[in-house]
């Protein structure tokens, strides 16, 4: 073999040498890639099970507020309702009183009156 073969057979052999371990860094990178997205996917389901629990946690909270809300819903119904009786009955009192108010001093007008026609 010729010296002049010797060296073109070295620069393949770096060439390919030089490949190869591009080729290894190229597989390592791969791995880590893929150990970074089975992290993300690990974390994420996390995550989804957190989102999940506290989906929950505020759905029992929104039901205990309906039911609360609906209790207080009726008892203002039943105040409201007490409110129009009471009004009713002020009402009707408050009626009573001016037709007194205006009774007792008519009949003093007319008794004066009727005492006075003689």
């Amino acid at each position: 073999m010729t010296e002049t073969q010797a060296i073109r057979l070295d620069r393949i052999e770096g060439k390919i040498d030089n490949v190869n371990q591009n080729v290894n860094d190229g597989f390592v990178t791969i791995a880590r890639m893929e150990e970074r997205i089975i992290s993300l996917f690990k974390d994420n389901e996390a995550f989804h099970k957190q989102i999940a629990a506290l989906e929950e946690s505020f759905n029992k909270r929104i039901d205990t507020l309906e039911i609360i809300v609906a209790e207080q819903s009726k008892t203002i119904n039943t105040q409201n309702n007490l409110i129009g009786d009471t009004a009713k009955v002020t009402k009707t009192i408050s009626r009573l009183f001016w037709a007194a108010v205006t009774a007792i001093p008519t009949g003093w007008i007319s008794l004066f009156f009727y005492m006075m026609r003689e």
